[in-house]
């Protein structure tokens, strides 16, 4: 049963849908909130068109339409346990295609690069906090008090970056460099390349981003000894809606290797940990034994499709 379009944003998506006449769509999928992922999925499957979605964090599937996608790529064998759970979708492993682009940058020169930048000879320290469209979320302006409060018990020279995401908006923004600002250390705002920023930053800090995961990826590929992530995980409120979200306990990337803040009296310590580069190198070498390698999600995605859709494709 075919319903009308409840926004103006759907009504877009259903002309160039209607323009376009797709055999099958292939979406990202959003979250938390819900996008033009979930409306073209919702058009999709009122049109009997065949539907394909690339998932980018583990288990998550957005229902807040009402509709699914009938396959779903996701990152790995575990991602695809936690898939099947919550949707009747077809589910298959293809690793994220976004970083095959990391195989074909030169790695080393980019670190190279890095390394020389000023900012290494100027601060011992270099931590950036990986901000998440979660600011109507309870908990999160205060795990980000309680962060600043942490960092500005750090005694050495440090600088304090702040990443925020392309959902977050000028005034949340805003907010949070008025907050940033008070912290006794160097402040400004990160707008580099992502793999810039992750090079160069000691402490990749998020309440659960899956800007760890890029870490994770570029790091494997680079074989340097770059920054570690860290979660924030200690307010209360923060911590129970992330599993509510997630249905996870702790995030599969954080297993090992990266370091899961929840109590928040050790933030500090754990952040000046990240001084030496052999507590580095130890946590690298675990976090390095279970990523999930070898995979060319492109080329898993596309034979997918087209074996689907062969009979029309005359193949």
């Amino acid at each position: 049963k075919k319903v009308l379009p409840t926004s103006s944003l759907e009504k877009k998506c259903l002309h160039f849908f209607n323009l376009i006449q797709p055999d099958v769509v292939l979406t990202g999928i959003s979250g938390p909130d819900d996008g033009l992922d979930e409306i073209i999925i919702k058009i999709a499957f009122e049109n009997s068109v065949k539907s394909y979605s690339l998932q980018s964090f583990w288990g998550h599937v957005n229902v807040n339409l009402g509709y699914v996608p009938d396959n779903i790529f996701v990152i790995d064998e575990y991602s695809k346990i936690l898939t099947q759970k919550n949707v009747l979708s077809n589910v298959i492993v293809s690793g994220i295609p976004a970083y095959e682009i990391y195989d074909d940058m030169d790695l080393n020169k980019l670190y190279q690069k890095n390394k020389k930048l000023s900012i290494n000879k100027n601060f011992e320290l270099k931590v950036c906090f990986y901000s998440q469209p979660f600011f109507e979320i309870k908990g999160y302006k205060e795990t980000i008090l309680n962060f600043i409060e942490e960092l500005n018990k750090i005694k050495i020279k440090t600088i304090i970056n702040y990443r925020p995401p392309p959902k977050e908006t000028a005034a949340q923004t805003k907010w949070s460099i008025s907050k940033f600002n008070q912290t006794v250390h160097f402040f400004e705002i990160d707008r580099k390349p992502i793999e810039d920023s992750l090079m160069i930053n000691d402490a990749i800090v998020s309440i659960f981003s899956t800007c760890s995961y890029d870490l994770q990826q570029l790091q494997l590929r680079c074989q340097k000894t770059l920054g570690v992530s860290i979660f924030l995980l200690f307010n209360k409120d923060m911590f129970s809606w992330y599993k509510k979200f997630s249905g996870l306990d702790i995030l599969p990337i954080a297993k090992s290797g990266s370091i899961v803040v929840k109590k928040k009296k050790k933030l500090s310590d754990e952040i000046l940990r990240l001084t030496n580069v052999h507590e580095k190198e130890k946590l690298w070498n675990k976090e390095n034994s279970n990523l999930y390698v070898g995979l060319k999600p492109s080329q898993i995605i596309i034979n997918k499709i087209i074996s689907d859709n062969s009979k029309k494709l005359g193949t």
